[in-house]
């Protein structure tokens, strides 16, 4: 199966803020599948400074996080 989450909205992103790459902190709100995909988007497409995931419930955000790190 394809994901097209993470080309989709880096495409916007770098067509919107094109020095996006080279700030700060990167906030995402949700921990779903979405989300995971723009995490790991963001992880490995230069994110100088931190991504800072935003979630109801602190749980699902560090099981994203956790799950996302692992794979780096």
């Amino acid at each position: 199966a394809d994901n097209t989450d993470i080309y989709g909205f880096l495409a916007h992103l770098n067509q919107s803020a094109p020095d996006w790459h080279r700030g700060g902190t990167v906030a995402v709100l949700g921990a779903g599948g979405a989300a995971r995909a723009i995490v790991y988007g963001l992880l490995h497409s230069g994110a100088a400074g931190s991504v800072r995931l935003c979630n109801r419930t602190r749980e699902r955000a560090q099981e994203l996080a956790s799950s996302i790190l692992g794979e780096i």
